[in-house]
Order: structure tokens, then sequence, then C-alpha cells
């Protein structure tokens, strides 16, 4: 789902902000999200990023890392929490292979 969505919000929010200035106000407010819709399914987004295993966070943050639009939505939450699980991830398995090299 987020492969298909993501590349969606990335184009569509830039479009959707500017509208056409030929447009007349009221069809473009109506096209027009505030910036609460926005933060909303940014937050989806995060929720739903985070809640993936690690390999396919990293894809899908690489992938976004890559975009010219790399801020719509804003994944940076989704990817310091990746940073972190990742790092923290690193520091058991070392500690897990000292304590069985202990062992042997």
């Amino acid at each position: 789902m987020v492969r298909v969505w993501l590349p969606f919000i990335q184009k569509m929010r830039p479009l959707v902000d500017r509208g056409n200035p030929d447009d007349d106000e009221e069809e473009v407010s109506s096209v027009r999200m505030d910036g609460d819709t926005w933060q909303g399914v940014e937050s989806a987004f995060v929720s739903i990023i985070t809640t993936l295993p690690s390999a396919n966070q990293a894809d899908i943050l690489a992938e976004w890392l890559r975009c010219q639009h790399v801020w719509y939505p804003d994944l940076t939450e989704a990817f310091e929490v990746w940073c972190y699980r990742s790092k923290v991830a690193r520091r058991r398995i070392a500690t897990v292979a000292e304590m069985s090299n202990m062992e042997n």
C-alpha cells in the first residue's frame, strides 16, 4: 500500500498546494487540503512504515530519500525510528555474539 500511495502523494501535494491561478477561488479551495489533513496523511504513513519489517522500511525510506519530492510527505520521524531500531539491533547482535564466544 505504501509503495503505491507514497509516489502518488509526493506528486500530488505540490500540485494541490499550488493550485491553478486561473481557477476561481471557490473551486481552488475545494481542492486544497489544509495542513491538518496533510499532517494526518504523514502520520498515517509514519505509523504504517514503522510497523513494517526493517528491510521493507529500509527500501521504502531509501526510495523516499531518492525522490525529488522528498518532503512530501515528511517521513523523517519514520527514518529516525528505523535508524534507532537498526542501531539497537546491531548492539544486541554484537552482545549475543560476544556471549556465545565467551561460552566457547
